[in-house]
């Protein structure tokens, strides 16, 4: 993980596949606090386009993202993004 602006996100992030379904672990996983936090699957920096896995879990530990890849769309996303959807910020 990296930090964006003046938030500190930081951790490990393996990818597990079974067939069309996805574990995003997050391991060692620290961010700084926020409203609203997401963890979204996009092509860049920004929200737009994306797939949001949920809500934050926890900002200091070690969690499980599942995602289903029904449409084959995964391999269009590249990052994995923490926003704070209520000001439209990446934290990292």
């Amino acid at each position: 993980f990296s930090s964006l602006n003046r938030y500190n996100v930081s951790g490990k992030l393996e990818v597990w596949k079974n067939g069309n379904a996805y574990e995003f672990r997050f391991i060692d996983f620290r961010s700084t606090n926020g409203p609203d936090l997401e963890i979204l699957l996009t092509t860049g920096q920004s929200a737009s386009p994306s797939i949001n896995l949920g809500d934050i879990q926890g900002i200091d530990g070690n969690y499980i993202y599942r995602y289903t890849d029904a449409d084959g769309m995964l391999g269009d996303f590249s990052q994995v993004l923490v926003w704070c959807s209520r000001f439209s910020v990446a934290f990292g």
